[in-house]
């Protein structure tokens, strides 16, 4: 498993990883910046990039040349677990279907694991609404 660089932890442009050796698999879902922010890079996000932000209640900001998905609370817990971590199965799902094994295929990997994410959306939607109501009294 990999650390993030410091770099990266301070854009804040990781967010998660599927990891595999020795016979183990787990998903590592990195911290979030204490201002909530994820940084996209310097061009203006579009498509892949910036959808699944603004699916969620996320919002796209510049600020000092750098393109940002910016969230509250409620929506970064939304985007977790909706995009992120089932985004992430997808990929623990299309290793174990032994679909693609090579970096060439690092587009189909990618897009599979992005569609596996959007058929789970509404178990996502069902968990999160769970913990809404556990979390928020009687």
């Amino acid at each position: 498993m990999r650390r993030p660089s410091l770099a990266e932890a301070r854009r804040g442009s990781v967010l998660a990883e599927y990891v595999k050796g020795s016979g183990v698999h787990a998903i590592v879902v990195y911290p979030w910046r204490r201002d909530l922010r994820l940084c996209l890079g310097r061009r203006e996000p579009k498509g892949r990039w910036a959808r699944p932000h603004l699916e969620h209640g996320g919002q796209l900001v510049k600020s000092g040349g750098w393109w940002y998905a910016q969230h509250t609370t409620s929506t970064l817990r939304r985007f977790t677990i909706q995009h992120v971590l089932y985004h992430e199965v997808g990929h623990h799902v299309d290793r174990l279907s032994q679909r693609s094994r090579s970096r060439a295929k690092t587009h189909r990997t990618e897009e599979f694991a992005d569609q596996f994410a959007i058929l789970c959306r509404k178990t996502g939607t069902h968990v999160i609404n769970r913990l809404e109501r556990a979390t928020s009294g009687p």
